[in-house]
């Protein structure tokens, strides 16, 4: 199916009624080779199509359009693959926000490259480890729109993870929804790629 017929489904099929949307005109009519007349189809979807409010269906049938990989449909969010990216993505339940959630993990500041016996680390070693990583993604945060960085621990693993959020209360279109991947796909890469350099060596 092609992307026009996708659109012309999609429209056909999620769009809901608004006080907003302007009222197509009635129906022309052509003449057909016979000498019937028969309405002529004036309308088309676009990708300017407002979805407002924009919610968690939408959401799913955006991807589909634009053939991103979804690997899991939770109740309140979606698992999903922008290209080599991992992501969770959700719609705040007052639909103002649109959030991508993405994750990586890094060795403890101070951590060599040598083999050593591993050791359990002390209550101090974990609080002197959270800091450094704390006041790198502090340093990431005030010089950088996107995504926000913050220091997470599961499993004797320390994770930063990575919140890049729009605000949609007045709805989306597919174009902006296109631009909202594309920014949060990019940017978290770059974060994955740069923010590591900030971690001091201990």
């Amino acid at each position: 199916m092609t992307t026009w017929n996708k659109l012309r489904k999609l429209v056909r099929n999620f769009i809901k009624p608004s006080a907003e949307v302007v009222p197509s005109p009635p129906p022309q009519t052509g003449h057909t080779p016979s000498g019937q007349d028969t309405p002529v189809d004036r309308t088309a979807p676009t990708s300017e199509q407002l979805f407002s409010p924009f919610t968690l269906n939408d959401l799913i049938s955006l991807c589909e359009l634009l053939e991103i990989t979804i690997t899991a449909e939770h109740e309140t969010f979606i698992h999903a693959i922008l290209d080599d990216l991992a992501v969770a993505i959700t719609v705040s339940e007052d639909h103002t926000w649109l959030l991508f959630k993405a994750e990586f993990p890094v060795p403890p500041p101070g951590h060599s490259t040598v083999s050593e016996e591993p050791h359990e680390p002390s209550v101090e070693e974990i609080d002197r480890q959270l800091h450094l990583l704390i006041d790198a993604t502090n340093e990431w945060n005030s010089g950088t729109l996107y995504p926000t960085a913050y220091v997470d621990r599961k499993d004797d693993q320390w994770l930063i993870r990575l919140d890049t959020a729009f605000f949609i209360a007045a709805g989306l279109t597919i174009s902006q929804f296109e631009n909202c991947v594309e920014i949060a796909r990019n940017y978290t890469q770059g974060a994955i790629r740069q923010l590591p350099a900030l971690i001091p060596p201990g």
